[in-house]
């Protein structure tokens, strides 16, 4: 993906973190050790997620995973409209 993409994914998986913490703010959950859990979860996946791109990157999977992860986006946006 280029700069804008990632800036855009960026944006979005930040909001995605504000529902969380309002979600987090609501049941009365410390809001500190919840940040840092997301921090550390998100930090941790994406290391692996880049470790195992690198691997696949050249097969068939790897050559369509900007569409399978477009619809797998879309997949969790609609399941996250309806729980």
């Amino acid at each position: 993906i280029n700069w804008k993409e990632s800036i855009v994914l960026g944006f979005i998986l930040a909001l995605n973190c504000l529902s969380i913490g309002f979600s987090a703010g609501v049941t009365g959950i410390e809001p500190y050790s919840t940040a840092l859990a997301i921090g550390i979860f998100s930090f941790i996946s994406i290391i692996l997620g880049v470790r195992l791109g690198e691997h696949i990157g050249t097969s068939w999977l790897g050559q369509q995973a900007e569409r399978i992860g477009g619809m797998l986006l879309m997949i969790i946006g609609v399941i996250e409209i309806f729980i």
